[in-house]
């Protein structure tokens, strides 16, 4: 792609028109090489060689088919034993003895008898009476002796406060019947109290000093001579030797009663219950089992007369239809079905990868052509004709610069100098 590009290079600059400022148009080149050929650009990659290894899809098909050939089914053949005995390569089952049936043994009758069994050989035996109970308490702590309680007045404070005794005035049985005195609107109103006003009394701070000191005094007396005691020897008392035992407290001796129990009562009432049921079933056997002729109603009705029957005879046998022949018919309708519908399926599948891989070919063809390089064409512009000028012809003319002058002048003071 570099070379087609190094090649292309040329014509793209050559095609580009070259705008001016003054936009006139250009005339043809008078190159002697003359008008550029395009060629085709000689790449590599026509000389590679490229072998196609992927398969096509005839040559799948065709492997698809000797595979087919290859792994076609055969059914192996029928062994002729079976014809002469049906019953080759089946085990044959002992057959098991008849059902022998027997007596149900229910635990249910046999319940009631024993229980009676067993309360009669039942017999209650007491066990041996501790002997130490005789002798005192035994199990239970002894109780302690607590102090008893010595009673104390509360200390209230109420009891130093200073009290105003209280008259009680009598009371009269006889009613009040005076009459309300008259307000006078010209005194303002006058509250009118009935408790009385506190009088006021001396402390006594030097009586209750003296007491606390006094009982000061007896704590600390108290005190001492308590100290005092601890520190007198006191020998402990010889010990008692002799046992104190409680005495002894005779007790009548157990009487044996017997016990009174709920399912003593339950068991014998289901057993009367039972004992009635029994009863009654065995009464309505009894009346089940006597014989009671019943109205003979047949002497009423007509004699039986016996029909004759339409039925055609089996004289004519005909052969006989099978269901396996039934089903044989279907299964190949079925079978006939289903290849038709595979074979269909196959068909749409063949026409659509034929579609695919024919658009496939044809994007490829596609990508080919636009791969190609195809040089752009050489652009053909009007010849553009030459005028001749309508100027006159430049006169030339011999330019006037100084220096002329300055040499001339130079030249002239230098012929003076000299002659003079």
């Amino acid at each position: 792609m570099d070379k087609a590009a190094a090649i292309c290079l040329p014509f793209q600059e050559h095609n580009k028109p070259q705008a001016g400022p003054s936009e006139q148009k250009r005339g043809r080149s008078k190159s002697p090489h003359g008008i550029t050929v395009p060629k085709t650009p000689q790449f590599e990659t026509r000389t590679r060689s490229r072998p196609v290894n992927a398969p096509t899809r005839e040559d799948l098909e065709k492997k698809e088919v000797e595979e087919m050939q290859k792994n076609q089914f055969k059914a192996q053949p029928i062994n002729p034993k079976i014809f002469k005995n049906p019953n080759t390569g089946v085990r044959k089952v002992p057959t098991k003895a008849p059902t022998v049936p027997e007596e149900f043994h229910l635990s249910s009758k046999n319940r009631h008898h024993e229980k009676e069994k067993s309360e009669e050989q039942y017999h209650f035996h007491a066990q041996p009476l501790n002997k130490k109970i005789l002798e005192g308490t035994v199990g239970v702590k002894e109780a302690k002796k607590l102090a008893p309680t010595v009673p104390e007045s509360p200390a209230f404070a109420l009891k130093h406060r200073a009290r105003i005794p209280v008259v009680e005035q009598p009371k009269d049985d006889k009613p009040n019947l005076r009459s309300r005195p008259a307000p006078h609107f010209g005194i303002p109103f006058q509250p009118h109290f009935e408790h009385k006003a506190t009088e006021p009394e001396p402390f006594g701070f030097d009586e209750r000093e003296k007491k606390r000191a006094e009982e000061k005094k007896k704590k600390i007396d108290q005190v001492l001579d308590e100290e005092r005691k601890h520190r007198e020897f006191h020998a402990n008392p010889m010990p008692d030797l002799k046992p104190h035992l409680p005495p002894k407290r005779e007790r009548p001796l157990t009487m044996q009663q017997p016990f009174n129990l709920d399912t003593d009562n339950r068991g014998a009432k289901k057993a009367e219950e039972w004992s009635k049921k029994i009863h009654n079933e065995l009464e309505h056997q009894k009346e089940m089992a006597r014989f009671k002729a019943k109205n003979p109603t047949v002497l009423e009705h007509e004699p039986f007369i016996p029909h004759k029957e339409n039925k055609y005879t089996t004289a004519d046998i005909s052969e006989f239809e099978f269901n396996t022949a039934k089903r044989m018919v279907k299964r190949e309708a079925f079978e006939m079905h289903k290849k038709a519908k595979q074979d269909e399926l196959d068909n749409i599948r063949i026409q659509e990868q034929r579609m695919k891989e024919a658009e496939e070919r044809a994007e490829f063809e596609r990508m080919r052509r636009e791969a190609v390089h195809k040089a752009n064409p050489v652009k053909q512009y009007k010849r553009m004709a030459i005028k001749p000028s309508e100027k006159p012809l430049t006169a030339p003319m011999s330019p006037h610069f100084k220096t002329d002058t300055r040499l001339r002048t130079k030249a002239l003071h230098g012929e003076s100098f000299m002659s003079s």
